[in-house]
């Protein structure tokens, strides 16, 4: 029973995106504690962020036209279905309001919360020597008002891991694509997730040249 076991938890080790890579190969301390599992479950099967450079000194990723598409679809769904459940109930049948305003405001308020995080920026920025992300300006602001930032300097490697993602539908079908993630690798061992979306080459390219960017390794276990 213990072998089977064995055999049941590699499998799923490697549909979650776990590791078949050895970190012992990359000769670094940090990299033996650091989890090489994803660090942030889901994600996209389309490319929601892109690096570009904002200035010299300064890199962000920002959301794709796909990226501001999706969640926006939600949320506009669930507005139209609000105003239409709101508009038959009161003409035709009340308890119409009472089920459906509820449903549609459910998608509403997923699509809003989804659209405001792909809308969050994630900084780097080398002349204030931070990460961040949000909208507010690392350099204007106290950096405990900011939830996640971490001072460049810290960042000791760059980690780019795959996840093998499974969606089962109420009509018994499924789907499968594989998402592609970027953390930060602090000095600590301890792991910031930057991006996480299902374009592998345009991830690798990202991954790449904020690698350069930063002037830190990049731990790839993609290829």
């Amino acid at each position: 029973m213990g072998f089977l076991d064995n055999i049941k938890t590699a499998i799923n080790n490697v549909n979650k995106g776990g590791s078949q890579f050895d970190p012992s190969c990359l000769n670094d301390e940090i990299a033996m504690k650091t989890e090489w599992t994803p660090a942030k479950g889901g994600g996209s099967n389309f490319c929601s962020h892109a690096l570009k450079e904002i200035s010299p000194g300064r890199m962000e990723f920002k959301a794709t036209t796909m990226g501001i598409v999706f969640p926006s679809v939600f949320l506009v769904v669930g507005l139209v279905a609000m105003i239409a459940m709101f508009i038959v109930g009161i003409q035709k049948n009340f308890i119409m309001v009472v089920f459906g305003v509820p449903f549609g405001g459910i998608f509403f308020l997923v699509g809003f919360f989804l659209l405001r995080s792909s809308m969050t920026p994630r900084v780097f920025d080398t002349r204030i020597g931070y990460y961040w992300r949000g909208k507010k300006d690392a350099g204007q602001v106290d950096m405990r008002d900011i939830k996640e930032n971490c001072p460049l300097k810290e960042i000791h490697a760059i980690q780019l891991m795959w996840e093998y993602c499974r969606n089962s539908s109420s009509s018994g079908g499924s789907s499968s694509y594989y998402s592609y993630e970027i953390n930060l690798i602090l000095k600590d061992a301890s792991r910031i997730n930057v991006v996480d979306h299902g374009n592998r080459s345009i991830i690798l390219k990202d991954a790449e040249a904020l690698s350069r960017f930063l002037d830190v390794p990049l731990w790839n276990m993609i290829q």
